[in-house]
């Protein structure tokens, strides 16, 4: 039932209409449509994926206690340069004994001194 005689309710909103705001045709639950481009995800990909936004997140915090330390004189630039390149050796230690590549030459510092295998 239309409140207003002779004049249909169009579902446009450029247009005044004598409707109240809030008024909704007959037509509109038949018309709905959900959910049209959903696009279904896979669990794990989305859980792989999220990894890199929590590491970024997690580089930012790192960096901005770092600031935040060595602002207030607590961590000197030489401890943080020593506690970076002591990290990173570790890291590369584990890195390097976690992989199974095998060289061209058989050892890694032949091949850096080549820098391309034949």
């Amino acid at each position: 039932m239309d409140p207003v005689p002779g004049r249909r309710w169009q579902k446009v909103l450029y247009e005044r209409q004598p409707f109240p705001d809030n008024y909704v045709d007959q037509r509109f639950l038949e018309e709905l449509r959900k959910n049209v481009h959903a696009r279904r995800y896979r669990y794990r990909a989305v859980v792989f994926q999220s990894g890199a936004v929590v590491q970024q997140l997690c580089s930012v915090c790192v960096f901005v206690v770092t600031w935040w330390y060595m602002d207030a004189g607590m961590l000197s630039p030489q401890g943080l340069f020593g506690a970076a390149l002591v990290s990173s050796l570790l890291g590369y230690i584990l890195f390097d004994a976690s992989t199974e590549i095998e060289y061209c030459s058989g050892t890694f510092s032949f091949d850096l001194r080549l820098a391309k295998c034949e």
